[in-house]
């Protein structure tokens, strides 16, 4: 592929885009620092990454990478493992805000980057086709790389990249979610005619005291709840940002079988931990009506989520952005999302609320696709309309926002 990045510098009223230089098997992730310094990193995208995301799905482990599909022939070929390629992780920089780009560095590993300056950047990743065990540091640009492995304990399999390290008097400190299989029992929803192997969850602390080279384990914290649904999969390729926690749950959302009914119930509430596992804050969700994902924050009490607009974590339904400055004890939607509390028994179409005219109302086959914010007051929404996707903006911490902004067509 050849890759195209897009860029804005009015609000995204209107686009410009630069054809990166080079040709890859995958794409990446963008990451400015500033208006000028920016990285995009590319890692090669088969099913070498889904073993990267903690194996076949099925918990046996990981999935082997195989050559390009063979045409029939006789007798039928067997396929053969294919190495990594030179450029399985590829950096480009810009130092004139995304105008031209240029290849700072290629590593025989998969992983993402994130940095924490215009020298200095972590990263996560495979030296194989294996589990998520690689750290990366690089103090120049990206121009070149330091790489460790963790000691993980004995069964335990790392989910996503984690916080982005945190340097303090010359020590690094990093936590990231992992997870054991448990025993194997009977849950209808989970796997309809069988059985499934419920993993615990931990949150891992590691330290380092020669700048990412060598880490020791430090602490092992249990993530609570018999039955933990981990809200940060969608942090699977990006690291936790300073002021985000590194772990997000649900409790008791999976359910059960009593006399042959299936049964299950949506969550009452989510639980935050923004200090490793020491301590969970825990916000109500008793009245929305749905499920919620992708929560961001701007303070502990300040919260934005992502809430599907249908029980049960249905994809039917459209999504809404909802927000709690007071850390869950009342909520508000953003746009056209059906006032909170819920009725009691909510309808596959949600009541839509009137709305200031000032935010364009999101019509019933739109749906909110992702959200972002830079502080308590101004964030964004990526919209999926029947005329295209668009972005909205606001400065007043989603009172009001922009009118429709049309993203790159192809982007």
């Amino acid at each position: 592929w050849t890759l195209t990045l897009w860029r804005t510098s009015d609000g995204a009223q209107s686009w410009q885009s630069t054809q990166l230089p080079g040709t890859y098997k995958g794409y990446g992730t963008v990451h400015f620092t500033d208006t000028q310094h920016g990285w995009v990193t590319v890692n090669r995208m088969d099913v070498s990454i889904c073993s990267l995301q903690g194996g076949s799905g099925d918990g046996s482990g990981p999935v082997p990478t195989v050559g390009p599909a063979l045409e029939p022939a006789s007798p039928a070929p067997t396929a053969t493992v294919a190495p990594l390629p030179e450029d399985a992780l590829t950096v480009l920089s810009t130092s004139d805000g995304g105008v031209t780009w240029s290849r700072a560095s290629t590593l025989a590993a998969l992983g993402i980057v994130y940095f924490t300056g215009s020298d200095e950047a972590w990263g996560y990743g495979s030296s194989d086709a294996g589990t998520l065990t690689l750290v990366l540091h690089s103090t120049d640009g990206a121009r070149t790389w330091t790489t460790s492995d963790l000691p993980l304990p004995d069964g335990y399999t790392l989910l996503g990249m984690g916080e982005q390290p945190q340097v303090s008097g010359g020590t690094a400190t990093l936590r990231i979610v992992a997870y054991q299989s448990g025993p194997t029992r009977p849950n209808p929803i989970v796997a309809p005619g069988g059985n499934y192997s419920s993993p615990s969850y931990v949150i891992l602390t590691f330290v380092s005291s020669d700048g990412g080279k060598t880490w020791k384990l430090d602490a092992t914290r249990a993530i609570p709840g018999e039955t933990a649904h981990v809200l940060d999969s969608f942090r699977m390729w990006s690291q936790a940002p300073a002021g985000q926690p590194v772990a997000v749950i649900e409790n008791g959302w999976v359910g059960g079988e009593v006399g042959g009914v299936v049964s299950s119930s949506t969550p009452d509430s989510f639980q935050a931990s923004f200090d490793g596992g020491v301590s969970w804050q825990s916000y109500s969700i008793k009245g929305l009506p749905g499920t919620i994902g992708f929560p961001e924050w701007a303070s502990p009490d300040d919260v934005w989520v992502m809430l599907n607009g249908t029980p049960l974590s249905s994809s039917a339904g459209p999504t809404y952005i909802y927000t709690t400055r007071d850390g869950g004890n009342t909520w508000t939607g953003l746009g056209s999302a059906p006032t909170w509390p819920a009725p009691a028994q909510p309808t596959m179409t949600p009541f839509i609320t009137q709305i200031q005219p000032s935010f364009p109302e999101l019509v019933p086959q739109s749906n909110v696709m992702s959200i972002g914010r830079i502080d308590a007051r101004v964030g964004w929404a990526a919209v999926n309309g029947p005329a295209g996707n668009d972005l909205r903006m606001t400065t007043d911490g989603g009172a009001t926002w922009s009118e429709p902004r049309a993203l790159p067509s192809d982007g």
